[in-house]
């Protein structure tokens, strides 16, 4: 089973939850989710990325125009085998607050989607469609009202659709 992360647990994060998934779960290979928007949350203790999928291409329903709070639409992670899926499961939906025991709404949920593979375990660039299907976990709050402003705990879209490179950029 895999599982595609965006976020701190990605590689190149140095803390213990990534060295923990890092332990628990071999490396694919980098991946992008197209058709997502990636959104900057401040959280109480430290700030983290949100993703949401299936992001409308800036028209309502009618077909009018409506306001965009950016205009980047895919998201940037990596792809893991996990060694031992229902153990690993239960410690990450405890780690992304969406267990049985977490307050509901969840700020996310696990859902299963298809990402398509850019960078093989190597490092070597992919050409060709390689899609997979992972588990990943979405935001499940709102991110903008109606009026298209953008709702707390969310502060801004990542235009780059990458956290990694978000955060390093942030750190210069």
């Amino acid at each position: 089973m895999f599982l595609f992360v965006y976020g701190t647990l990605r590689r190149g994060f140095n803390n213990k939850n990534s060295e923990k998934l890092n332990f628990l779960s071999k490396w694919m290979g980098k991946a992008i989710v197209p058709n997502a928007k990636l959104y900057y949350i401040k959280g109480d203790e430290f700030d983290y990325p949100a993703m949401v999928l299936n992001y409308n291409d800036g028209r309502d329903n009618d077909g009018d125009e409506i306001k965009q709070t950016c205009s980047n639409t895919s998201v940037i992670g990596d792809v893991f085998q996990l060694l031992d899926p229902e153990s690993t499961f239960v410690w990450l939906d405890e780690y992304e607050e969406c267990g049985p025991e977490s307050p509901k709404p969840t700020e996310y949920l696990r859902k299963q989607i298809k990402v398509k593979l850019i960078e093989d375990g190597n490092g070597m660039e992919i050409n060709e469609n390689c899609w997979i299907s992972v588990n990943t976990y979405i935001w499940n709050w709102p991110v903008e009202n109606e009026n298209g402003d953008l709702i707390a705990p969310v502060v801004e879209c990542i235009e780059s659709g990458d956290w990694l490179l978000h955060t390093n950029n942030k750190n210069k």
